[in-house]
């Protein structure tokens, strides 16, 4: 069974409950990448081939092209369309994914469960960057540090409380 988005961002499938949560974030386009290969939907959290892609360019020359259904926008591409639990645009700092997807992880930690957090990508797509972020935009790192040890405290200081009354 093929997996789909739904319109909350949520991969439904045969497998859709799952303790892998992927999250993209798009790095911003430079003015002569607008209109690029593929098409980034924030609401569906998906990315789609546009009619630049080209493969779509290979199949529009081809006599032998596959039959596609023109309502759904997908051009007969749809091992190429992708989905996730979420996606985070260029323009947005990094605390949309950072609340969204890594401090669930964090607090989970803190209270005992194993987690891992890390970028992958080609080089240059900002990996560092929503890591180590910037002094005004603080990446994942510097943000996980600093609610790491709010948590630490309130853990100590409860249980010094119990230690004090015992």
């Amino acid at each position: 069974m093929p997996l789909s988005c739904d319109g909350t961002g949520v991969v439904n499938g045969p497998n859709a409950r799952e303790n892998v949560v992927v999250c993209v974030r798009a790095r911003p386009l430079d003015s002569d990448e607008e209109d690029g290969v593929w098409r980034v939907d924030k609401e569906q959290s998906s990315v789609v081939p546009t009619e630049l892609h080209p493969s779509l360019a290979r199949r529009a020359g081809s006599s032998t092209q596959a039959s596609t259904d023109e309502d759904d926008g997908s051009h007969g591409l749809t091992s190429y369309d992708f989905c996730y639990d979420n996606l985070v645009l260029g323009h947005e700092q990094t605390t949309a994914l950072y609340e969204a997807n890594v401090y669930p992880v964090v607090r989970a930690a803190m209270d005992g469960y194993n987690g891992t957090v890390f970028a992958y990508g080609q080089t240059g797509s900002g990996k560092t960057y929503t890591m180590t972020g910037t002094e005004a935009d603080p990446g994942v790192i510097t943000r996980a540090v600093k609610d790491v040890f709010p948590v630490t405290y309130t853990h100590l200081r409860a249980h010094e409380t119990v230690l004090a009354e015992g």
